[in-house]
């Protein structure tokens, strides 16, 4: 399986589980790539969007997963706009 881990990491810790997940499916023969969806500046606590630096393409991968932080059950503001600006989802096993 092609697995792409597409994260949005503030502090690093969300990055760090991401890395180990990598690190576990890779030890599993599966080929993992991991890819950050990274902002153009700094986003403040509360903030409804954000404009996007980086937005992985989705086209290579049979399964996805997805790691941000939450704030009050809602994902952070880059992972709520991202899906929005890339291909579509449809077909794509996703993990959240």
């Amino acid at each position: 399986m092609n697995i792409g881990i597409i994260v949005c990491s503030r502090t690093g810790h969300t990055l760090s589980v991401a890395e180990r997940l990598k690190k576990k499916l890779s030890a599993d023969s599966h080929a993992v790539t991991l890819n950050r969806v990274e902002t153009a500046c700094k986003v403040p606590l509360g903030a409804a969007t954000a404009e996007l630096k980086t937005k992985p393409a989705i086209e290579p991968y049979d399964i996805l997963v997805f790691g941000c932080p939450v704030q009050g059950g809602v994902p952070s503001p880059p992972m709520t706009v991202y899906p929005e600006q890339v291909a579509t989802l449809e077909g794509k096993r996703l993990h959240v």
